[in-house]
């Protein structure tokens, strides 16, 4: 399994990270194989803060990821890890 690893800035200061397949897989333990992954590169992060999550759009329609958000330390930033590339999240129009 290929596990896709992005992120996204927020305006808030805080990172959006997001891992996720090209698979339509829906089981625990397809959600528990990117939680594993995560804690490697982030062994702080708990399964509270995780948000399974689908995916909309062209390409990636109906896929299934884990997402969750890192806060800055005071005025330090979030580091990314190199093999995170950045996502491009559009937002509908209101």
């Amino acid at each position: 399994m290929d596990i896709i690893k992005q992120y996204f800035q927020l305006k808030s200061g805080f990172v959006l990270f997001i891992l996720r397949t090209n698979l339509y897989s829906e089981s625990l333990q397809y959600f528990l194989t990117l939680f594993e992954e995560a804690k490697k590169d982030f062994p702080d992060i708990k399964a509270k803060d995780i948000a399974a999550t689908e995916y909309d759009g062209d390409t990636i329609r109906g896929t299934r990821g884990i997402e969750f958000r890192i806060k800055p330390k005071g005025k330090a930033k979030v580091k990314i890890p190199k093999e995170y590339k950045k996502a491009i999240i559009i937002y509908p129009k209101k």
